[in-house]
């Protein structure tokens, strides 16, 4: 088994202020990790089981002009590759062509 580490960094324009109050949506959700595996692989693949963990030591700040410190809820996954190709599927493509609601104006 080979294990791989990806850092991420970076800011979210605007700043995240934590969850809104009276939101029953997910306004807390800071980022989703999304990965797309190449249709074509050369060679035999086997069924693999792949993890994904968020480190406890993820750090995550308000933008409340301090700096503070959001607390965070982590969530691993295990993804299961298998060596058949499935049908694709381009959720943001289709959240695109579903959105009707037009820009706001400046």
């Amino acid at each position: 088994m080979k294990l791989g580490k990806i850092s991420f960094s970076g800011g979210i324009p605007g700043g995240y202020c934590g969850r809104i109050p009276g939101d029953p949506g997910m306004t807390n959700v800071i980022g989703e990790i999304r990965f797309f595996i190449p249709s074509m692989i050369v060679g035999e693949v086997e069924e693999k089981i792949a993890e994904i963990k968020i480190l406890n030591t993820s750090q995550v700040f308000l933008n409340d002009g301090r700096g503070t410190l959001a607390r965070l809820t982590l969530q691993d996954s295990k993804i299961k590759i298998l060596p058949t190709s499935g049908k694709g599927l381009n959720e943001w493509r289709e959240k695109l062509l579903n959105d009707t609601t037009p820009p706001r104006t400046f």
